[in-house]
């Protein structure tokens, strides 16, 4: 159940999407992974921006 809930995109993610590749200078589809992955909670999102950047 839980693995069919990451796959179900969230209310204004392609928005909060292009915020974050905007942002952090990610891919659009390396955000939507961490928005599937951390939700829509934005300071986890670019914590884990930072680290998903600093490790590329």
């Amino acid at each position: 159940m839980a693995d069919k809930q990451k796959l179900k995109p969230l209310k204004g993610e392609e928005e909060l999407a292009l915020h974050i590749a905007e942002q952090s200078d990610l891919s659009l589809n390396q955000a939507k992974e961490l928005i599937q992955k951390h939700g829509n909670n934005l300071k986890k999102i670019e914590e884990a921006a930072k680290i998903y950047k600093a490790e590329g």
